[in-house]
């Protein structure tokens, strides 16, 4: 058992104190020990280590709900609340999770799973009220805060990056990027968002080619590559025909897919 010592004078022949118990004659390669009450010391001979019969009683601090502390927790692993999901790891106040395989970090943040495929989860949400109350979506990355779905829905198999994002309801591979960008529906990438004034793509940029016959629905604005147009046809404005080999860019009016 280990207790306080304190020296009873100037000098290592004047003897200890141990707790209240007064040990005469010098210290210097010699141990203290306490023996059911019976305080003394003895010589030290020979080499090792002094170690105690009994493990010590280690006491932690506790802190109060709320309460205001200062200093550095070092740690070497952590885990701070568990979602219902199996596999789930929740870090912040309110954060919540249902779906297996779940990290959801930030306060209010939520991966929930009301409705979608049985079993599904694996989702990465990190943010302040990051998809807040929002459930039926999985295998979704979400980095940012107030990030919603519209309708309260969440996607699936999709990635939202940036704060203020809306994204579409049960929306399916949506890829959305950028401050306030909202999201284009299944299968789309939006970038940035409607402030947005320039765009600027290093290197070549690489398309994906279409037949006339394979060109997806369009609106305005939107470019194409197709690869068997006709020679009549693959005039700058003219309505392509599909069934030759003439490669060209094409646009949409609105209404249809034009040469240019």
């Amino acid at each position: 058992m280990l207790k306080t010592v304190s020296s009873m004078g100037g000098g290592g022949s004047s003897g200890i104190t141990v707790n209240t118990t007064a040990i005469t004659g010098g210290t210097s390669g010699r141990v203290l020990y306490d023996n059911a009450g019976t305080v003394g010391e003895k010589d030290v001979t020979g080499t090792g280590s002094v170690v105690l019969d009994t493990s010590p009683t280690l006491s932690f601090a506790t802190f109060t709900d709320g309460a205001d502390f200062n200093g550095n927790i070092n740690v070497s692993n952590i885990t701070i609340g568990v979602g219902d999901g199996e596999n789930t790891t929740l870090i912040g106040r309110d954060a919540m999770a249902n779906p297996p395989g779940d990290v959801v970090i930030g306060t209010s943040a939520a991966a929930l799973n009301n409705g979608g495929p049985e079993g599904e989860g694996n989702n990465v949400v990190i943010g302040y009220r990051a998809f807040d109350g929002d459930g039926n979506f999985y295998e979704t990355v979400a980095i940012g805060a107030n990030i919603a779905s519209i309708g309260g829905q969440g996607p699936a198999q999709s990635v939202y990056i940036g704060n203020n994002i809306i994204g579409g309801s049960l929306a399916v591979n949506q890829i959305i990027i950028g401050e306030g960008a909202a999201g284009g529906g299944d299968n789309s990438v939006v970038l940035g968002n409607l402030n947005i004034t320039r765009t600027t793509l290093r290197g070549v940029i690489n398309t994906t080619t279409y037949t006339v016959a394979t060109l997806p629905a369009g609106q305005a604005g939107s470019r194409a590559f197709i690869t068997d147009c006709t020679v009549g046809t693959a005039l700058f404005g003219s309505a392509p025909t599909g069934g030759s080999n003439v490669k060209v860019p094409v646009y949409h009016d609105g209404s249809v897919w034009r040469v240019g």
